[in-house]
């Protein structure tokens, strides 16, 4: 090893053992929350930018539903997922041409694989027309495939506009069917999810996309990695949502 070597590897490591300790300093997030106007059982994460962020997608305000029990919306929301001391459950609800959702869609996924306390469940919520409705419905029939998680990143990249013969492609890329995938996307099954999630993101009180339902926290809009992983230690703290 040269000398030179020997110093850009010292240089490298002593950096990175900056970045560390600054890491280990730096104080966590403070957040704060309110539970007015929220399903009972759960709380909001207090955003002073969701003006900014997830409102701005929307599509016309959307009624709030009609009240439901905590352990049902629980049931609903995270679709059966376990609840324990330690877990939690963090429900996604986006649309593939919201670009908030192509920031935070990576960020979550990457939290989530870094961690097997972490249950991560999706809701297609197409608001922005016609090619967001296509490209939920293929998510979701990709998803009874077996390939939800493939599939939907590929979605999530794209600057494509989706049409039946560039899901199928893809489908097909990803070792699926591409004639049933198209097949499902029409199914009354599909219909019943979207139906679904549209009716769980009108109770939550969500006005755009990207949302979240973390724990027993609703978050309207994006989070930092940093904030959702805080926001997620003080959920794993606290008794299970239901």
């Amino acid at each position: 090893m040269t000398v030179r070597t020997r110093r850009g590897v010292l240089l490298g490591a002593g950096a990175v053992g900056v970045a560390a300790a600054a890491a280990a300093l730096w104080p966590a997030p403070r957040l704060a929350f309110d539970t007015k106007g929220v399903p009972p059982g759960f709380r909001r994460l207090i955003r002073p930018d969701v003006g900014i962020s997830a409102a701005v997608m929307g599509v016309g305000l959307l009624p709030p539903q009609a009240p439901v029990a905590a352990a049902a919306l629980c049931a609903r929301t995270f679709q059966g997922a376990q609840m324990a001391s330690g877990r939690v459950a963090v429900a996604v609800f986006s649309d593939y041409f919201c670009p908030y959702c192509r920031i935070l869609d990576p960020e979550v996924e990457g939290i989530a694989a870094q961690d097997v306390d972490i249950t991560l469940v999706r809701h297609e919520v197409p608001l922005l027309g016609r090619p967001s409705q296509m490209a939920a419905r293929a998510a979701i029939a990709a998803a009874a495939q077996g390939a939800g998680a493939a599939f939907r990143a590929r979605l999530m990249r794209t600057s494509f506009v989706p049409n039946p013969a560039y899901l199928r492609s893809i489908a097909e890329e990803e070792g699926l069917d591409g004639e049933a995938l198209i097949e499902k996307m029409a199914a009354s099954e599909t219909d019943a999810a979207l139906s679904e999630s549209r009716a769980l993101f009108r109770i939550f009180g969500f006005q755009g996309t990207p949302g979240m339902v973390v724990g027993r926290t609703i978050v309207a809009g994006g989070l930092s990695a940093r904030e959702l992983k805080a926001l997620i230690a003080l959920e794993k703290a606290a008794a299970p949502a239901c």
